[in-house]
């Protein structure tokens, strides 16, 4: 940045407050709460230390934002340096740029997020475009330009809203945070602003477009989500062939790592026969010789895959995950290819992973040793449906969202003669033999990734005429309790009238845990 505009930044108030805070914490330091922030108690402190005003009272630090936003800054900065749920005083400001820097970027990350996940600096960037670009027209017109420029980047979605529930537009957040920044000012750019700008092109991901190379797609999409990645891809696939883009893809496939290259064999795999076909001209690539001749047969174009075939893809899936995810996802996909090559990952997998002659086979054969012999983590669920009362059930985390939905019919006593959908957050998942519009094979999703940590929450509607709608809890998660099949360990409410007729009333069933607990000893016996 030019020393001109260093001054401008440590004048910036957000700058200056975070400096007074730091000093207001001083080298002894204060507790802070899990989350790195300032404890409800404090903020009245912090408050009169910055000369700002806040209630007696306060829920958390975030609901006074004149204080919670020069402490994010301070954070970023290095001004207040967090460890063991304490703060300290940390170093002085001795760069103003770079602490400018940080603190907008940290506040960026909190205010300005979307609910497709993306980068809040691309979000950001994008504004500071529409500011430079043009008048600034706030509200609505502001929102449909950053939304069309961000749904031409392939970042947003054009059939979803990137307003979270109860948040302001992300356009409008990063605009408030670009202003009290001083990095735009009524409505037009400032150099601090035009600076930023800059900054923000060096350190956002590029745009998706037919002239990106293969390689920096695949890196782009490695890790995303599936449904992401194909609405992305589509803007790179541009006039291409499928041919044309096989042979990009898979060029660039053979030397990428375990990730991108499973993202690439997933593009392949969802153009189509044609594509697998095309692929299948790789099959001497070694990185890709066992993806090629197991995905041809799904395709049924080749016959089933040998055994080691199953055991490298074990190494390579589970290599993805760990760099992308964790090594519960790792542990899971990795067990799900030894199953099918009948090979038990706690007896002789990581022995047969190990030999796989993967490049990646000795590192990942020393990330799940750690946990192949340890139980499968146990999700306690609690399942309600509105005025029909409500089932605990246990039930191990590496279970699809297909083997819930067998578990619920189960609980409730449905029939499962009707569609029903799975909501996670912003995305839909439902029976892939039913093809219903804009959701997402339920096999594809574990328990563990739709409920990540206690308390939180997805929907369950079965009947999606009469809309039975279900809300589902994880509760608590049981690191050691051997379950061989789920249980149900209470519940209230009679099973629901799913076909009520007025001119012929039954009688509702009596919930009975013993009787439900049966069927799914029943399901467990089967694999449900």
């Amino acid at each position: 940045m030019p020393s001109d505009l260093s001054s401008v930044a440590s004048a910036c108030p957000v700058v200056e407050a975070a400096v007074r805070l730091a000093g207001w914490v001083g080298k002894d330091g204060i507790p802070v709460t899990a989350g790195r922030s300032l404890r409800p108690a404090d903020v009245v402190d912090a408050a009169r230390a910055l000369g700002v005003s806040a209630r007696t009272k306060v829920r958390r630090a975030a609901d006074v934002p004149e204080v919670h936003r020069p402490w994010l800054m301070a954070v970023a900065a290095g001004l207040v340096v967090v460890a063991d749920n304490r703060a300290v005083r940390g170093g002085r400001l001795d760069d103003p740029q770079a602490a400018w820097w940080a603190g907008l970027q940290a506040l960026l990350v909190t205010e300005a997020a979307d609910t497709f996940g993306v980068d809040p600096r691309i979000t950001a960037l994008v504004t500071l475009t529409v500011v430079a670009s043009e008048q600034l027209r706030e509200g609505w017109t502001l929102q449909h330009r950053v939304e069309g420029i961000m749904h031409d980047r392939a970042d947003w979605d054009s059939h979803a809203d990137p307003q979270r529930h109860g948040r302001v537009h992300p356009a409008e957040a990063a605009l408030a945070v670009l202003r009290l920044f001083g990095a735009i000012e009524g409505t037009r750019l400032t150099p601090l602003g035009v600076w930023a700008g800059s900054e923000l092109r060096r350190v956002v991901p590029p745009q998706v477009t037919p002239e990106l190379p293969a390689k920096d797609l695949l890196g782009l999409l490695a890790g995303t989500d599936e449904v992401d990645a194909w609405n992305r891809a589509t803007h790179w696939f541009g006039e291409r062939t499928s041919a044309q883009i096989v042979a990009e893809l898979a060029q660039c496939a053979a030397e990428a790592t375990p990730a991108q290259r499973v993202m690439a064999i997933g593009l392949i795999s969802a153009l189509g026969d044609d594509a697998v076909a095309a692929l299948r001209t790789f099959e001497r690539s070694p990185n890709l010789a066992a993806h090629v001749r197991v995905v041809a047969h799904q395709h049924e174009q080749a016959p089933e895959p040998r055994t080691e075939d199953l055991v490298w893809l074990a190494t390579e899936y589970a290599h993805a995950d760990l760099s992308c995810h964790d090594v519960a996802t790792a542990r899971y996909i990795a067990t799900d290819f030894l199953d099918a090559a009948g090979i038990d990952l706690a007896a002789d997998g990581i022995e047969r992973i190990t030999g796989s002659g993967h490049p990646d086979a000795t590192m990942v054969a020393e990330a799940l040793t750690a946990v192949a012999r340890s139980a499968v983590p146990v999700h306690q669920l609690k399942i309600s449906l509105a005025g029909h009362g409500w089932r605990r059930v246990l039930i191990a985390e590496n279970a699809t969202l297909a083997q819930l939905h067998r578990v619920i019919i189960a609980l409730f006593g449905w029939d499962n003669d009707h569609l029903h959908v799975f909501t996670v957050g912003r995305r839909s998942y439902s029976d892939p033999f039913y093809d219903l519009e804009e959701t997402v094979s339920e096999d594809t999703i574990g328990l563990h990734q739709a409920l990540p940590q206690p308390k939180a929450t997805m929907s369950y509607t079965y009947d999606l005429g009469a809309t039975w709608r279900h809300q589902i809890v994880l509760e608590k998660v049981l690191d050691d309790h051997p379950l061989s099949h789920p249980e149900c360990l209470i519940g209230q409410g009679d099973h629901p009238i799913e076909y009520y007729d007025p001119d012929d009333p039954t009688d509702p069933v009596p919930f009975d845990v013993t009787a439900v607990n049966k069927t799914l000893n029943e399901l467990g016996t089967k694999g449900y």
